[in-house]
């Protein structure tokens, strides 16, 4: 007898695979990496949040330096110029 255990992710997005974003590596020390999949809409801002949800960073390179944040949990909110958004959480190490 096999269990097939199946996630399913709510999103507000009409295609959610066109609006794919990954960070890595993960968990990172100092330089974070965004890879977004090409769609044809551009990001308009990238904010780092911590765990209680404040902002801490705002950028809009596919590289950043993060060394100056403390060790913890962070989420990456990427808005795009047609006002879709995409979540991914990171570690800080």
């Amino acid at each position: 007898d096999k269990t097939i255990e199946i996630l399913i992710i709510h999103t507000n997005m009409t295609h959610p695979d066109q609006y794919a974003v990954s960070v890595y590596p993960n968990p990172v020390n100092n330089k974070l990496q965004i890879h977004l999949t090409d769609f044809g809409y551009k990001v308009k801002t990238m904010i780092v949040s911590d765990s209680r949800g404040r902002s801490v960073l705002a950028f809009n390179s596919l590289t950043q330096d993060i060394s100056s944040l403390p060790a913890g949990i962070y989420i990456l909110t990427v808005e795009f110029t047609n006002g879709q958004r995409n979540v991914e959480k990171f570690v800080k190490q």
